[in-house]
């Protein structure tokens, strides 16, 4: 039987003083973590509504554009275990780049994290940042529509989407990738999902995807998971050593709170 270390977050806090301590702190169940593995560079033409969430200049998780002013990302990059969260002028977002070392950087007016979630079980695992200025006007940065319908498994019609980000590209590296990197995976059924998460929570909340040897890493929380062409979930969680031995489980955009949060944030 396989064994199960814990769900890990895939968020990436360890460039200070203060994100290390969060980092050591949440090498546990339930803590940030998060990277593409076994991916392949992309540009960012071809994906405008990818960003960056970065803390005092440090690149910690991903975003997706959702509205000229508005970018959804993963709760557990805003709420840690022990530490304080982060001050809006702390934070800023970073887009229209295909590698981390550049961007437009966006200042944050405020963000909001799901009410109801909750970092020890991943649920709810969703906020939206609202930056000063607007996302409009600037080349390749762009919103991304939300899903419309709900991603069931389905065993004769399977559903490919995708995940990005610039996160982790192996477990045991501290790096994130400078290039943006995608993966493609398919969706599995909730009951599939949780009984290889055996004594995790799988809630009604989420949607998870696999494919062997590949898998979301430290950095990438907060990303998009898009199936068809639209925003189906956020980055959440996977396997603590990122080798893609458990299914990724993704925050899932078409659930009623999570959709209910959306719209009552950013209006959409």
């Amino acid at each position: 039987m396989k064994q199960v270390i814990g769900l890990v977050l895939l968020a990436l806090l360890c460039c200070n003083g203060l994100a290390k301590s969060r980092t050591s702190s949440d090498g546990s169940r339930g803590s940030p973590s998060g990277r593409i593995v076994n991916g392949t560079a992309v540009s960012i033409e071809d994906y405008p509504f990818i960003v960056r969430i970065h803390f005092q200049g440090f690149f910690i998780c991903g975003a997706s554009i959702i509205t000229s002013q508005h970018a959804l990302s993963a709760a557990h990059c805003f709420v840690y275990k022990s530490d304080p969260s982060p001050r809006a002028e702390e934070l800023t977002v970073v887009g229209g780049s295909t590698y981390l070392s550049s961007g437009v950087v966006f200042s944050v007016k405020e963000y909001r994290v799901h009410p109801d979630f909750n970092y020890e079980t991943a649920n709810a695992d969703a906020a939206i940042v609202t930056i000063v200025d607007t996302f409009v006007g600037y080349p390749n940065i762009a919103a991304i529509p939300l899903q419309t319908r709900d991603i069931t498994y389905s065993p004769e019609n399977r559903t490919w989407c995708f995940i990005a980000g610039w996160g982790l590209t192996a477990g045991g590296t501290r790096k994130p990738s400078d290039n943006l990197q995608l993966v493609w995976m398919q969706v599995i059924s909730q009951y599939s999902c949780a009984k290889q998460w055996d004594g995790f929570s799988i809630s009604s909340r989420m949607i998870c995807t696999e494919l062997p040897r590949t898998d979301a890493c430290r950095g990438d929380s907060g990303g998009p998971l898009v199936c068809n062409g639209q925003l189906t979930g956020i980055v959440s969680g996977g396997d603590f050593y990122c080798a893609g031995r458990l299914p990724s489980v993704f925050a899932k955009v078409t659930s009623t709170s999570i959709r209910t949060f959306i719209r009552e944030t950013a209006g959409i």
